[in-house]
């Protein structure tokens, strides 16, 4: 069944909500959104991608103003990834997609890409990152 990527990312931010929910985090949607959420007073973004089939997460539309982390939450066929990072982060490791006020972030799951590690990867390192910040 193919779904249009806004879907796809309402239902991946769903799956996002109710896992963070049942792991104790207490989160709000922020009013005037349904992408980004509140989480302990900060501002997180979430952004969705499926594994594509270059072996790669790509991550769009981080936005270079509004909230200061970002939430990646990847799904491939098997696994599920996730990283948490602050926006510029995100920013300093993407590449621009409209005339700099939006980015990409790609994440290659088959390249040893030391700068992420500390922000997840695995969704219980990700909420381990979440309760830190």
């Amino acid at each position: 069944m193919h779904l249009p990527a806004r879907s796809k990312g309402k239902i991946a931010r769903e799956i996002l909500i109710k896992w963070l929910s049942n792991e104790g985090i207490q989160l709000e949607r922020e009013k005037g959104t349904n992408e980004n959420l509140l989480i302990n007073n900060r501002r997180y973004a979430v952004k969705y991608s499926s594994l594509w089939t270059n072996g790669i997460y790509q991550f769009q539309q981080i936005r270079a103003g509004g909230p200061s982390f970002v939430i990646c939450f990847g799904i491939s066929p098997f696994e599920v990834h996730c990283w948490v990072m602050p926006k510029e982060v995100a920013i300093e490791n993407g590449s621009v997609q409209h005339k700099g006020s939006e980015y990409w972030l790609k994440v290659d799951l088959k390249k040893d890409e030391s700068w992420i590690r500390e922000y997840g990867g695995s969704i219980s390192r990700a909420l381990q990152v979440i309760k830190s910040i």
